[in-house]
């Protein structure tokens, strides 16, 4: 966006930021316009690295296309034409040439135009790539944008649309679908007429905000009524704590911000001075919320007195109860991953270092596991599930902490990857040995800080090993890598040796620091004398007995091919191939499934809040329907719940599927085994009906079913046992 003799020209891109933060964009056409002082956007290392890369995509396409089709001859049929961006991309006359250019590459018949300019006076675009068709009846153009995103997101397709709207407002013939060039290859096509109706809105509002903005004249209100805000851009955080915005209360969401500020509460401290109940946010989170904001204020205290001490409180003793007895086996385990990384433009994403850290022979010890490239990093998966196999052999009772869901997700993601590992893993996964200290950190606590991060909770424990590092954070260990391997290419080995040290005295300390968060855990549990999480139950035989043989299956099949090349197998072993692969897919695609569902019974709902058919329930809004009883020849008790709540975006929940109803501690009657301080759930139970609300909410009918023989919880405190705050339902 920028402002020119009075007019205001918008860019696709300003589409995709009017989605992120209307309020934002339009401070900075404030800023633009003279109103304000513009606000400086804060320095992202991983963004600007983004962006070279997504250059580097572009121009890899550009490369094909010439390849392909040659360079365009001006009044010439065919090529393609590469398009010079003005040297002022702000000037009318130049971009109203660069246009006209455009134009006549197109009308000579170029097979390609690279970076076609677009401009009406209005609005300005640079599309990557147009490209001519011809269907009989004369040409077509279809826009191509390049994305380093491997899928596709609403607001590139609103770049798309943004384009081909230009082209359409020009007099060119369009083709039906639009495309986009994705990050791993893959081409991801869509029709224009599904787009044009969101774009058609997104636009309108668009020039609507620029409007009253020109027919202001001072800048836009800090909580202007009708323009969204996120509350988090550079422009609004300036706000927030210029003005000591409730958001500046750790974990209180832009939602709960505008039923706070319908009550007449729109900083932290009217909040904390604030009492009684408020419309639209449960009593437990209300709760939740005043106690950070208190803590927050006690710390702003502590540091106006000349020192910062970080500060917590125990709100949910019970939550200790998820913590499991210590073992002399205990692995701390913490990856390291550069998620920019490929080796051939195609599949991205790195785990570059599997840190860890045991107490052989009562010593700390830390075991790196490196990998510098792909097939590194399936040996280091490889190394890594094997010494945890040869671990748990010596001590069966072993856990693998950590600290969010990154390491899990990961270990998932890997051996999917590689193909590797899976049968290790899924031990882990079936016998709850990874621990994840973070959903316990959010249940259990309240500090001080607006975040829960490690690395703010470290002075609660690590005393005077508290981190002093270059390396202090994962951005930076990835900028350190990126460092790395740039001194390594550079032939200056000695100081990318030196380098690579600091990423390991960086994840070590994280090992260290979950090790210390552990053992902090366990006091705090020690004191309000909070029992530890009894053993687990395994899997069942006939689970892991299902599991092994579909592994002989699969590896008699591979050793009908050993060693030998794809494109040399003969008709049989290519059969062989696609059995093993068909019996791995489906496998994984179940597992995939389960692994997902097991950790919803541990991770906070706002973690897994938004995954498709995950519906969070809102306590107040629902009801039951019919009690438990047993109807007809049923072998156990049964009831139906009216659920209402927030379903995740590109849900297909209807009526027919089975789904799981999730329930906080204590759990009703006929829930699964599960650890004490987890969640339980009623599963198998029956979608009756599905239905979406004036307010956008939905409500949900649903039957759910108690164990075989249980006569379900007739009698019991109804509002705790069947719709309390934090359950949710997924088919």
């Amino acid at each position: 966006m920028f402002v020119r003799n009075g007019t205001v020209v918008c860019s696709a891109s300003d589409l995709k930021a009017a989605v992120e933060c209307e309020w934002g964009l339009m401070r900075k056409l404030d800023a633009k316009l003279g109103r304000v002082e513009a606000v400086p956007e804060p320095e992202d290392a991983m963004n600007r690295r983004a962006a070279a890369l997504g250059d580097v995509h572009e121009r890899r396409q550009l490369e094909e296309y010439l390849a392909g089709f040659g360079p365009h001859v001006p009044g010439s049929p065919g090529g393609v034409a590469v398009i010079e961006r003005p040297e002022d991309s702000t000037d009318f006359a130049a971009l109203a040439a660069a246009q006209e250019i455009t134009l006549a590459a197109m009308r000579d018949g170029a097979d390609v135009v690279f970076q076609a300019t677009l401009f009406d006076g209005t609005f300005l675009g640079f599309a990557d790539f147009l490209v001519r068709s011809t269907d009989g009846t004369g040409n077509r153009w279809a826009v191509y944008d390049t994305k380093l995103a491997r899928r596709a997101r609403v607001t590139a397709l609103l770049q798309l649309a943004a384009y081909a709207e230009q082209l359409h407002g020009l007099g060119i013939p369009l083709d039906d679908t639009v495309h986009l060039l994705l990050g791993d290859g893959t081409l991801s096509s869509h029709r224009l007429d599904d787009i044009r109706p969101v774009f058609d809105t997104r636009m309108a509002r668009l020039r609507q905000l620029v409007d009253a903005r020109l027919a202001d004249t001072g800048p836009i209100a800090w909580g202007a009524e009708g323009v969204a805000a996120d509350g988090r851009c550079a422009e609004c955080w300036a706000q927030v704590e210029a003005r000591r915005d409730v958001l500046l209360v750790g974990r209180l969401t832009v939602h709960q911000r505008a039923r706070l500020e319908a009550a007449g509460i729109t900083t932290i401290d009217e909040f904390v001075a604030s009492t009684g109940p408020i419309e639209g946010i449960g009593p437990a989170a209300l709760q939740r919320l005043r106690l950070q904001a208190e803590l927050q204020l006690r710390a702003e205290a502590a540091d106006e007195a000349g020192g910062h001490l970080v500060q917590a409180e125990v709100i949910d003793p019970d939550g200790f109860a998820a913590l499991p007895e210590p073992d002399a086996g205990d692995i701390f385990f913490d990856f390291e991953g550069d998620p920019l990384w490929s080796d051939d433009g195609r599949t991205w994403g790195l785990e570059y270092l599997f840190g860890v850290i045991d107490h052989d022979g009562g010593r700390e010890h830390f075991r790196p596991f490196w990998a510098h490239n792909r097939e590194q990093e399936k040996r280091a998966l490889v190394a890594f599930l094997e010494y945890v196999a040869e671990r748990r052999r010596r001590h069966p009772g072993l856990h693998i902490y950590h600290y969010a869901d990154y390491e899990r997700s990961h270990l998932q993601q890997l051996c999917a990857r590689h193909g590797v590992g899976e049968a290790i893993l899924d031990d882990l996964l079936r016998d709850h040995v990874l621990v994840d200290l973070y959903p316990t950190v959010l249940r259990t606590l309240r500090i001080s800080e607006r975040s829960y991060s490690l690395k703010k909770l470290e002075p609660l424990y690590m005393g005077d090993r508290l981190r002093e590092s270059d390396v202090t954070n994962a951005a930076d260990s990835v900028d350190a890598y990126v460092h790395y391997r740039a001194l390594l290419d550079a032939g200056r080995a000695a100081e990318a040796t030196g380098q690579l040290q600091q990423i390991a005295d960086y994840n070590e300390y994280d090992c260290l620091s979950t090790l210390g968060l552990r053992d902090w855990l366990l006091a705090r549990a020690d004191e309000l004398g909070i029992r530890r999480r009894p053993p687990l139950p395994a899997g069942s035989a006939k689970d892991i007995a299902l599991d092994r043989r579909e592994d002989r299956a699969r590896d008699a099949l591979l050793a009908t091919m050993a060693a030998v090349p794809a494109d040399e197998r003969t008709p049989e072993q290519t059969a062989s191939a696609l059995a093993a692969a068909a019996i791995e897919y489906h496998r994984r695609e179940d597992k995939s499934f389960w692994w997902e569902h097991f950790n919803r019974e541990i991770a906070p709902v706002e973690a897994w809040a938004e995954q498709k058919d995950v519906l969070v329930v809102d306590p107040d809004a629902s009801t039951v329907l019919q009690d438990w009883s047993r109807v007809g020849r049923k072998q156990s008790d049964s009831r139906t719940l009216r659920l209402v709540g927030a379903l995740a975006p590109g849900s297909s929940l209807k009526q027919g599927d089975s789904a799981f109803v999730m329930y906080d501690d204590p759990p009703p009657v006929g829930c699964g085994s599960v650890p004490a301080g987890q969640r339980g759930e009623h599963g198998g139970g029956a979608v009756l009906r599905v239905r979406s609300l004036p307010d956008g909410r939905t409500a949900v009918d649903v039957e759910e079913t108690a164990g075989r023989g249980d006569a379900g919880v007739a009698g019991a405190p109804r509002d705790r046992k069947s719709v309390g705050e934090g359950k949710s339902v997924h088919g």
